[in-house]
């Protein structure tokens, strides 16, 4: 089962002492990337990056996780 946050617990979170996080939601992330909202959406439903559930439709992202997870995907060039 997953763990889900609860709203207040999240807000208590991001606003804790000292942190500093900037979240996107999908819409935001999407033109961040420079990708489509769709892939996005396929990138959560296969779990290729990290998201923060909040409710039923609310996801949110942090985009130097976001990025740091689709690194894993980068195909390195073979030595020349």
């Amino acid at each position: 089962m997953k763990r889900q946050l609860d709203t207040n617990q999240l807000v208590a979170e991001l606003n804790r002492p000292g942190r500093q996080i900037r979240l996107l939601d999908t819409n935001e992330l999407a033109a961040e990337l420079n990708r489509p909202v769709r892939q996005i959406r396929s990138f959560v439903q296969a779990k290729k990056i990290p998201v923060i559930k909040i409710g039923w439709r609310t996801n949110l992202f942090d985009p130097d996780k976001v990025l740091k997870a689709l690194a894993r995907f980068e195909i390195k060039e073979v030595g020349e």
